[in-house]
């Protein structure tokens, strides 16, 4: 048996707990000296925002010689826009850090890496964007070894993915391969806390891209109403380019000649306008001006579609709501032969002149940018269109007894093509566009007006004169199917 062992413990002195105060205060002199509460961590961030605010970079530079430098350096790189766009990332300042400390502190790599993904390729060009890049890199492969879940550890198992000029499309085509959504592929990273940053957006806009870039031709997809909003197709795609640019390039690209989706079309018109402006205009030098001459004429037969659609919706809902019981005589013959122009393959150009009640009807039935550019017409009623045909037939048909007019050229002072025209006086394209016609060209067959009958007679002058003008049109698709045992009756061949 063992025996008892007996211990006598002294009553603790004062003194007894003297180093173990002094080791404490030491610890909180140190923490105050270099916490980011801290006097000198304040003083170091106040001296670096003044150099910075003098654009003095070298000065900034030399300052970062210790590690609470670097510290307050890698700190207003990602808190401080301003500072971040001033400064920049570049090759002196990634070789000063590496001066101080061969690997970083994990507080100072953090802050550095909040900074990447806040600002990405805002606050640095593509050389410096590279060095900053690999050093990151370089930085997290001690940390690529644990096992842990951590922001760091997981930013350095993926360091090639993340940290490269190109991460954003690696990033985008890789969740894509595995059908990640785009919020999977935030938790996935640990980039959650990273929404707001220039990084994420990059992402966010190519993810649209390639979104746009494998939908169904002409398919509407929410992907068309998110990439409209200013704040997207405002936004960078690449350096010098605009996301809105791209956006436009694959719609107008990938759609056919002949036609576009209402809901392409209206993605295009909310991103673009109409192309159809005077080329001073601020968007068509923002837009189309880059977009080439292609793609603008592309765009403005898909718009000849669209304004005669919308001319023709106007036109039969003013017969309705004027309570003309002849609807037929208004309406169907003219949508037949307009819509036949089209089919047909010759509109080339087209203008709307809407009065005061289309434009209010059509504004109730679409969103103001997805309507085309057009002009104004000082009447409470009358509304016209006018069509190129085949670059050689200027035809102007309107509503409320308008005379269809066909013209082989259009007076010198013309104000129907002239886009810097915004309003016109219904008379001018009544009667004064023809007077001023044969006053400078003199009275001919060249020009005609027609007044629209039930026998046939405008059809048939007007199909002669398209013909005599070397325009290639097909009766049968000029006149309403319902009606045209009647015409070719009446008229025989043409």
């Amino acid at each position: 048996m063992l025996p008892i062992l007996e211990f006598v413990l002294p009553e603790w002195s004062e003194n007894d707990f003297a180093p173990l105060k002094q080791a404490e205060n030491k610890m909180k002199e140190i923490g105050v000296g270099s916490g980011e509460s801290s006097p000198r961590f304040h003083r170091a961030c106040e001296l670096l925002r003044k150099l910075a605010s003098m654009r003095d970079i070298d000065g900034i530079q030399r300052q970062i010689s210790d590690a609470l430098h670097v510290r307050a350096y890698t700190f207003l790189l990602y808190s401080d826009e301003q500072f971040a766009k001033r400064v920049g990332v570049g090759a002196g300042f990634l070789s000063r850090i590496r001066s101080v400390r061969e690997q970083m502190t994990k507080l100072s790599l953090l802050q550095l890496i909040r900074a990447y993904f806040n600002h990405f390729d805002s606050v640095c060009n593509g050389e410096e964007l590279s060095a900053w890049s690999d050093f990151i890199q370089e930085q997290l492969a001690p940390q690529a070894r644990s096992d842990g879940q951590t922001d760091l550890a997981v930013y350095a198992k993926q360091r090639g993915e993340l940290f490269s000029p190109f991460a954003p499309f690696r990033l985008v085509k890789s969740a894509r391969k595995q059908q990640i959504d785009f919020d999977g592929l935030i938790r996935r990273y640990h980039l959650g806390t990273f929404s707001g940053g220039v990084f994420l957006n990059r992402c966010q806009n190519i993810y649209y891209l390639e979104t746009i870039r494998n939908l169904p031709v002409g398919e509407d997809d929410s992907v068309l109403h998110e990439v409209v909003k200013p704040q997207v197709c405002n936004s960078n795609y690449i350096p010098g380019k605009l996301l809105g640019l791209e956006i436009l390039e694959i719609l107008i690209d990938r759609s056919p000649q002949g036609e576009v989706s209402q809901a392409w079309q209206n993605a295009i018109l909310s991103i673009a306008g109409d192309p159809r402006v005077p080329r001073s205009n601020p968007s068509y030098q923002k837009w189309w001006s880059l977009l080439g001459d292609q793609r603008v004429t592309k765009v403005r037969g898909w718009l000849s579609r669209f304004d005669l659609k919308l001319f023709l919706d106007v036109l039969e809902q003013s017969a309705r709501d004027g309570k003309i019981d002849d609807m037929e005589r208004m309406f169907k013959p003219r949508k037949a032969f307009m819509e036949g122009l089209l089919e047909s393959g010759v509109v080339s150009e087209s203008r709307l002149f809407l009065g005061n009640y289309a434009e209010h009807y059509l504004k109730k039935q679409y969103k103001k940018e997805e309507l085309p550019a057009y002009a104004k017409v000082q009447s409470p009623q009358t509304s016209m269109i006018y069509l190129n045909l085949a670059g050689s037939v200027h035809m102007i048909e309107g509503s409320h007894s308008f005379r269809l007019k066909l013209l082989d050229k259009l007076p010198s002072n013309q104000k129907v093509r002239n886009y810097d025209v915004r309003t016109i006086d219904d008379s001018y394209l009544r009667s004064r566009l023809m007077s001023d016609y044969r006053r400078e060209y003199g009275a001919s067959e060249e020009a005609l007006e027609l007044t629209h009958d039930v026998h046939f007679n405008w059809q048939r002058k007007a199909i002669a004169y398209l013909k005599y003008r070397g325009v290639k049109v097909e009766p049968a698709k000029l006149i309403h199917p319902e009606q045209y045992r009647a015409f070719k009756q009446k008229v025989g061949a043409i």
